[in-house]
């Protein structure tokens, strides 16, 4: 399985300023999405593959629920990775205990 990072830098200040122009034109429906694909390629620096031996620390939004915590499993198992959870209290509250109970169960 290979992976690309989301971070990407363009070639140089005349691309930076093409995209942005694009972007721009993007943003008020003036450039469909295809177009700015081709726009990324264009001004954009390749992003480098890296492989599941590249994958140090992968971090997780953690809700406790049974699809995260399959997937938490997976993460560390598959890649032999650090798995860091985040969990936030969005107003639901009472929430946050049993997955804090879940994530102790599970090693994390």
């Amino acid at each position: 399985m290979t992976t690309k990072s989301a971070t990407a830098k363009t070639k140089s200040g005349a691309f930076a300023a093409i995209h942005s122009a694009a972007k721009g034109l993007h943003r008020v429906g003036a450039v469909n999405k295809t177009t700015m694909r081709e726009y990324d390629a264009l001004c954009m620096d390749a992003i480098p593959e890296f492989s599941a031996k590249d994958i140090k620390r992968v971090v997780l939004a953690y809700s406790g629920g049974l699809d995260t915590s399959i997937i938490l499993k997976w993460l560390q198992e598959t890649y032999d990775c650090e798995v860091v959870t985040f969990t936030a209290d969005l107003g639901q509250g009472e929430e946050l205990g049993p997955a804090r109970e879940k994530a102790l169960k599970l090693g994390i």
